[in-house]
């Protein structure tokens, strides 16, 4: 056999002897190799999102405390007896009379998402409860409106639900009712430092725009004009009947007191300056020909046939502010 023939298969045979060496090493070693970084990879991951979760969960529990901070506490029956303590106070310093403060049951509030959830645990849970709350009283106007300022400062989460406000009949006093709702997480109180959603100070200078309503004492009805008795002259001579032709109706005496939101809507309280007759109008609703369009601010919009106009708080149907269509 020539040296060539044997280089070649000496050469074919290291070539064989390599490739069965590697595969023996893929086999025992680097098969096993790739494995175990695979694993390692695929645990990273999931560390990775634990802590991604983690963190998550972290912010998610702080924002749930500062919810539950501007809350009254954290069982229906510290909730119950803070309302009615608050309340309480509210119309002691304002000074109303024939006061009463009354609360209701809580009504459990679930999560919108609960028929996403499955057999989720979760779901049958509850994600807050809110409890009503009903404040009434009678005092003068710049009283009954205050106590409304007064609640709306208070610092701890609620809705303002209506306000009913019933003058006497010369308007000097009026009765107020106040509606609202609050509510909190079953379970989670209050931290410590959080005050205990407690008033730290009152702002009397927010004030200002309901004092100035008050001011312009819009249920007062005015004294009666002094009448001076004249000596009767003499019969005139009798005349043909003429058409008696209506009286217009008269919108000078019918004054916008305020512009409100209830239950109906926004609405239009009207008083006859001279009757002392009151008139609440929801939207499409007339006085005679004035019908209610819109409420603007302390504005409301009335139409009369083909005319649309502005009245303010204060003035009456007579003092009009066009409005183009």
């Amino acid at each position: 056999m020539s040296v060539r023939a044997l280089i070649i298969k000496g050469a074919v045979a290291a070539v064989a002897v390599g490739l069965l060496a590697r595969t023996a090493a893929n086999s025992l070693y680097f098969n096993e190799r790739t494995d175990l970084l695979t694993q390692i990879q695929q645990r990273e991951r999931v560390l990775e999102q634990f802590s991604r979760e983690r963190r998550d969960l972290r912010a998610m529990r702080a924002r749930l405390q500062e919810i539950a901070d501007g809350s009254l506490g954290g069982s229906a029956e510290v909730v119950d007896a803070a309302l009615r303590e608050r309340l309480n106070r509210i119309v002691e310093e304002i000074g109303l009379a024939s006061t009463s403060v009354t609360t209701g049951q809580p009504v459990t509030r679930g999560s919108p998402a609960a028929r996403r959830m499955g057999r989720n645990p979760a779901r049958g849970t509850a994600d807050f409860l809110e409890m009503d709350g009903t404040v009434t009283g009678d005092g003068s106007l710049e009283q009954a409106l205050r106590l409304v300022h007064r609640i709306e400062a208070e610092p701890w989460h609620k809705r303002v639900n209506s306000v009913s406000l019933n003058p006497s009949a010369d308007g000097s006093r009026v009765k107020v009712s106040v509606r609202l709702t609050t509510m909190f997480l079953p379970g989670r109180q209050p931290s410590p430092n959080a005050g205990s959603a407690v008033l730290a100070s009152y702002d009397a200078a927010s004030f200002d725009r309901y004092a100035r309503f008050a001011a312009m004492q819009p249920f007062q009805v005015p004294p009666p004009p002094v009448r001076v008795t004249e000596a009767t002259p003499p019969p005139p001579p009798p005349t043909p009947p003429a058409e008696v032709k209506p009286p217009p109706f008269p919108y000078g005496k019918w004054a916008l007191t305020a512009v409100t939101e209830s239950s109906r809507g926004p609405e239009a309280w009207l008083l006859n300056r001279e009757s002392g007759e009151s008139v609440t109008l929801a939207l499409g609703g007339k006085l005679n020909e004035a019908e209610l369009l819109a409420v603007r601010g302390d504005q409301a919009e009335f139409r009369i046939g083909e005319s649309r106009f502005l009245i303010a708080v204060g003035t009456t149907l007579r003092d009009r502010q066009p409005v183009g269509r």
